[in-house]
């Protein structure tokens, strides 16, 4: 057999591989792919009931506000709360519009960079929540007590109490941005931190980025042995 001809054989033999190769790779990659979709649809579900249920607040904040437009010291509590139920609900709706335009089928390394663009948008909404959490509970209190109750915290309540827990609560955010500034870099190193961020940000999210990570692994593998 001349030079040529062993050349050719070779690289038939060479093209084969590299075709194994890829198939093997993607029959490894297809059931990851399957669970990190599956772990996406699951969250997508999850969410979607979160804004259902974020919409029906904000009816019920819109509505109470509407009935008490006569009583200011209701509407204020009533508009504070519904910019926040604003807030709540167009977060809610741009996670899962960023949510559905992942496209598992495509490349893995921008199936990554959009989960992990999400956990980040996740983790700044959870700091955002628990920030402005201690002032949004005075006008919170207003809202239910009056809207299911019939109770008018104002007349039920001494003032002095009321000022107290809006005070308290600019007090608790003002310690929570002293604490997030000072030991910043301690806290994003510490393992129970992350832990517990990991399970604010829900397991389905977190799964989803692990399959990606083993799926981007076995692609990784295959063009080492390519």
């Amino acid at each position: 057999m001349e030079l040529d001809e062993l050349k050719a054989v070779w690289q038939a033999y060479d093209r084969k591989l590299d075709t194994s190769i890829r198939l093997s790779t993607e029959l490894l990659k297809a059931p990851v792919l399957r669970k990190a979709k599956g772990a996406t649809t699951r969250l997508l579900i999850v969410w979607q009931i979160e804004l259902a249920l974020a919409c029906i607040a904000l009816a019920f904040i819109g509505g109470f506000t509407w009935m008490h437009i006569l009583h200011p010291r209701f509407v204020f509590s009533g508009l504070l709360l519904m910019i926040l139920a604003i807030v709540l609900v167009s977060t809610y709706v741009r996670r899962i519009m960023a949510l559905r335009a992942i496209d598992f089928s495509g490349p893995i390394l921008s199936s990554q960079k959009q989960l992990e663009a999400i956990r980040i948008a996740e983790i700044r909404a959870t700091k955002w929540t628990l920030l402005l959490a201690p002032l949004a509970w005075t006008p919170f209190m207003v809202v239910v007590f009056q809207g299911l109750f019939h109770v008018d915290v104002f007349a039920t309540f001494p003032v002095k109490w009321l000022i107290g827990n809006i005070v308290f609560g600019l007090i608790v955010i003002a310690l929570e941005r002293w604490i997030s500034y000072r030991y910043a870099e301690r806290l994003r190193n510490s393992p129970r931190l992350q832990r517990w961020m990991r399970d604010l940000n829900g397991y389905n999210l977190q799964a989803a980025m692990g399959f990606m990570r083993r799926a981007s692994e076995f692609e990784e593998e295959a063009r080492a042995q390519g």
